[in-house]
């Protein structure tokens, strides 16, 4: 949640926030059904597998291709801040040298 409320400025964040959620409980319904049908069909060792590779998979594109941005940065944007900033004009962590 963290990070999609970094991505998201306050036109979206609400919209992207609840995506995620709803996305939690579907995945859990739908993988648990894929789950029964593979365990049906294939034995309960291929569940284990098959959910195993795909977390791998999902870990190795998110490893690549998601970078966590700067906190506060879509905050910043919706104020029309080329960086995010404290109310006592201390930029926040990591980068936290004063102004």
């Amino acid at each position: 949640m963290s990070l999609i409320s970094d991505y998201h400025g306050k036109n979206t964040r609400s919209r992207a926030m609840g995506l995620h959620q709803t996305s939690v409980y579907t995945g859990t319904i739908l993988g648990s059904v894929f789950a029964g049908f593979i365990g049906q069909n294939f034995g309960w060792r291929y569940s284990f597998v098959t959910f195993g590779a795909l977390g791998v998979l999902l870990a190795l594109v998110l490893g690549r291709f998601l970078r966590e941005p700067q906190r506060g940065a879509a905050d910043a944007a919706d104020l029309g801040m080329a960086e995010p900033r404290l109310p006592n004009g201390i930029r926040p962590w990591p980068h936290s040298r004063l102004s």
